[in-house]
């Protein structure tokens, strides 16, 4: 993309991802501060939030070489997998099997 502009769009786009990026990392750090204690609702949700950041991360690698990222980061997690990763697993799985016969 070199000695291509930037739009506001994509500027804007780019900030708001550093920004939650920069949020999410002083959560990690209060979680750290707060230990483990999974009895506390407010730190077994941080945790719970900073376990789906890593598994959405995970699967956007994922569906990137193995399926498509055609789906926002709120979509239900079992609905990304389904929908947008297993579902191409197992048409490639499919096309390698005929091509074997």
């Amino acid at each position: 993309m070199r000695g291509m502009a930037i739009t506001s769009y994509e500027r804007e786009a780019v900030w708001i991802q550093g920004n939650r990026d920069a949020k999410r990392r002083i959560v990690v750090t209060l979680m750290g501060e707060l230990g483990t204690n999974t009895t506390d609702p407010v730190v077994a949700l941080a945790h719970a939030v900073e376990e789906r950041q890593g598994a959405i991360s995970k699967l956007r690698d994922l569906c990137a070489q193995f399926g498509d990222n055609d789906w926002p980061d709120e979509l239900h997690l079992e609905d990304v997998i389904e929908r947008h990763l297993a579902r191409h697993l197992y048409e490639m799985n499919t096309d390698a099997a005929e091509v074997r016969k």
